[in-house]
């Protein structure tokens, strides 16, 4: 079994090791940061530090910010200094998963809050988290600014990237298919070839 103290200890090895990948965004994708309130597509512009893709990065954004709320709810021995470094992850991990533009990891990371606003045990952790979450979601409903960036460019609303299209066409391939297809699917060329028909 897993003790206490191994898991903070493993808390905090997650924390670094994401730290380690935004450090690498802030020095080297600065512009990501500084472009982030006035691009106009989230394609192309996502955050991806050394990571092939932006998801990838969201998805370790996710558990960064999960390993630094459990390594603040764990450690019961915390230094100002430590609690400081955690917070501060937070937020810097909270803000790079938000201009990854990945959708998934976001829904995942609004999730895992949500799970640990109804699920701790520490009531004033609790009541920030909730206090935050609310206070975010009725500034982002209430200034219309900021409403259109999070529809229109987070969430990318109204825009597939040619997934409708895609999914006609593999529907159609799959009814046509025999039942060979059907089961065992198209080799690579045959699908090449008959998507690009």
């Amino acid at each position: 079994t897993v003790t206490k103290k191994q898991l903070t200890q493993l808390c905090y090895m997650l924390t670094f090791a994401v730290m380690y990948i935004v450090a690498y965004a802030l020095i080297f994708q600065p512009e990501k940061y500084m472009e982030a309130i006035t691009v106009t597509n989230a394609y192309g512009n996502e955050l991806t530090s050394f990571l092939t893709s932006n998801h990838e990065f969201g998805y370790y954004l996710s558990f960064g910010v999960m390993a630094a709320n459990l390594g603040l709810a764990l450690d019961g021995r915390l230094n100002a200094g430590k609690k400081a470094y955690l917070i501060t992850a937070i937020v810097l991990f909270s803000v790079s998963l938000i201009l990854t533009f990945s959708r998934t990891a976001i829904v995942a990371f609004a999730v895992m809050l949500f799970f640990y606003v109804v699920f701790s045990r520490r009531k004033t952790m609790r009541k920030v988290l909730a206090f935050t979450m609310l206070g975010a979601m009725v500034v982002i409903i209430l200034i219309p600014p900021l409403r259109e960036y999070f529809l229109l460019i987070v969430f990318k609303n109204n825009n597939d990237a040619g997934r409708e299209a895609l999914i006609d066409a593999g529907m159609t391939m799959f009814w046509r298919g025999t039942l060979l297809n059907k089961l065992f699917g198209y080799d690579r060329q045959t699908a090449v070839k008959y998507l690009s028909d």
